[in-house]
């Protein structure tokens, strides 16, 4: 089997992979006639999944990150893991609210304001810097929430 990567019209990565010999010969001369970059996946070539919609391909054929999707790939997965978290402090604000603790709605406006602060953080041009740069607030190894009261199935707190 040959995989082969090109340039999508659109600059970014493009793969495919060949069972036929013929066909990816064939691809290869047309790439060739259009002056499509591309290149042949071998074992040294490093692609990292989760952040494939950041690779683009250069006109001499090399693989190349574009670091501002990156970033955004990772604040994105930042959104998505704050979601639940967010929710938990609505519910437990609305608690709050309703019991006048109004020193709980406090720390939870500002756990919620640290929460949407986490897409202003500043990123490195670095792949592995990107993909390891978890807030804190996000870690759930690291993390503890505010709202730690538990609730049964009728809304009655645990003790």
């Amino acid at each position: 089997m040959k995989s082969i990567y090109y340039k999508q019209e659109n600059g970014n990565l493009g793969i495919t992979a060949f069972l036929n010999e013929e066909v990816a010969e064939e691809t290869i001369k047309l790439f060739k006639e259009n002056n499509i970059p591309f290149g042949e996946i071998t074992e040294s070539t490093k692609i990292d999944d989760f952040f494939f919609d950041a690779y683009t391909v250069s006109n001499n054929s090399e693989i190349e990150v574009n670091f501002t999707k990156a970033k955004e790939i990772q604040k994105n997965k930042w959104r998505y893991l704050r979601t639940e978290i967010l929710n938990k402090l609505d519910i437990e604000f609305m608690r709050a609210i309703e019991t006048g603790d109004t020193s709980k709605q406090d720390l939870i406006k500002s756990q919620k304001q640290t929460l949407r602060d986490v897409t202003s953080i500043e990123l490195q041009d670095s792949l592995e810097e990107i993909k390891n740069t978890i807030p804190d607030i996000l870690d759930i190894n690291k993390y503890q929430p505010i709202y730690s009261t538990n609730f049964d199935e009728n809304g009655i707190e645990i003790k």
